[in-house]
């Protein structure tokens, strides 16, 4: 993936979605995967924060626990029931024709990473399709 300009792929915090924060406040700590660029981290100096993306139901925050609250999430073409997920995760694939990656303005336009309502943030609702085809490489999964 090479070095890249990470810090312009925001997470959307009151909207419990969005890319792995490059810099969060407060920072993570020196064991963790997820640990911030200033503790040297690989997995975001080399950018692979840019290729995934998180969404947490409003009923699994931090003010209602053990996800007893309202607002689940919807991922349609789920393995078992579409609907009542506490959390998504989303990798995207090989960019697909159109899907342009090189310079800042490109990583941030989800569409250039992810397809169909995966791209579309605020809505609660993402794909999932398998197999993987050329006009959809997303790769999603569900909690539950």
């Amino acid at each position: 993936l090479g070095t890249s300009n990470i810090s312009a792929c925001l997470s959307i915090p009151l909207n419990f979605e969005g890319r792995i924060p490059a810099n969060p406040i407060p920072d993570w700590n020196s064991t963790s995967i997820l640990r911030s660029i200033s503790s040297g981290n690989w997995f975001q100096q080399n950018g692979w924060r840019e290729h995934m993306y998180y969404a947490i139901s409003l009923a699994c925050s931090i003010l209602t626990p053990n996800c007893s609250g309202v607002g689940y999430l919807t991922l349609n073409g789920a393995v078992n029931a579409n609907v009542n997920k506490n959390m998504i995760t989303i990798a995207d694939g090989l960019p697909l024709t159109g899907q342009m990656r090189a310079t800042a303005a490109d990583k941030l336009t989800l569409t250039n990473y992810f397809e169909q309502g995966n791209a579309t943030t605020l809505d609660n609702a993402y794909n999932r399709v398998f197999p993987l085809t050329n006009s959809f490489n997303d790769l999603t999964a569900s909690i539950p």
